[in-house]
């Protein structure tokens, strides 16, 4: 049985180009990151993000922090994901 030499040269073909890379990773373009109202996990939160794309025309946001769901009813009280300095406390 002859055993056949695995050089890069012959997947050179093979490999995604950076370009069709981008693209399957949904094109999208990052901007900066910020502060927003929008929705989190299907409910209206404020948060800060590390940075928004477009991915295929929807806008997302990545790397949240500091997440604290907002009131929709008078009497509704929604809980704040935010760390506080007594839950770093060992």
């Amino acid at each position: 049985m002859k055993l056949e030499s695995l050089k890069l040269e012959k997947f050179k073909d093979s490999a995604l180009k950076k370009e069709q890379m981008f693209m399957l990773n949904g094109g999208g373009i990052p901007s900066g990151g910020g502060n927003i109202n929008a929705s989190h996990n299907g409910r209206p939160a404020n948060f800060n993000y590390g940075y928004d794309s477009y991915r295929n025309g929807v806008l997302t946001f990545h790397d949240r922090t500091n997440v604290v769901f907002l009131q929709v009813f008078p009497d509704e009280t929604l809980p704040t994901l935010t760390l506080t300095e007594e839950d770093l406390k060992p």
